[in-house]
């Protein structure tokens, strides 16, 4: 695995990890289907505590993205994530589930309690998303993983 990826072998995933921030309030999030990111707001891959968010893109412009095949992932696959530095972390998947835009749980967002990984992208009917200025999912797809190893 190269620095600063995201690895998922049971849906063939392989992409690029950069840092994203926050644009008008709202997630900025790579385009395209070989990079997404990991919200700097939130707790880094290499943090002791809290979620660390990684957010990609399930279509964009009508065009897969990276994570188009996150809705097709299971409880208990693995994912791979690798610093910067290289470090590999290994994540085993505890759940997936779908909200509503703009409403999705504390524990996404949490900052202390075990180290976990949320793996968020846009899924459901496409409809008018005011606050994004236009078309947009109306939910938000999120995978919990817990650390299972690192090397």
């Amino acid at each position: 695995m190269s620095p600063d990826s995201v690895w998922i072998p049971s849906l063939g995933v392989s992409v690029t990890l950069r840092s994203e921030g926050q644009s008008g309030g709202l997630a900025s999030i790579p385009v395209g289907k070989t990079r997404v990111g990991w919200l700097n707001w939130t707790p880094s891959l290499t943090g002791r505590a809290g979620t660390t968010v990684i957010a990609g893109h399930v279509t964009y412009n009508n065009i897969p993205g990276a994570f188009y095949k996150l809705p097709q992932i299971k409880a208990g696959a693995v994912v791979y994530t690798t610093t910067h530095t290289g470090t590999v972390q290994a994540w085993r998947v505890q759940s997936a589930a779908t909200y509503p835009k703009g409403k999705l749980p504390a524990t996404v967002w949490a900052t202390g309690g075990a180290h976990q990984l949320a793996l968020v992208t846009c899924t459901g009917s496409i409809g008018r998303v005011p606050k994004q200025g236009g078309y947009a999912h109306l939910d938000n797809l999120v995978v919990m993983a817990k650390a299972v190893a690192t090397r």
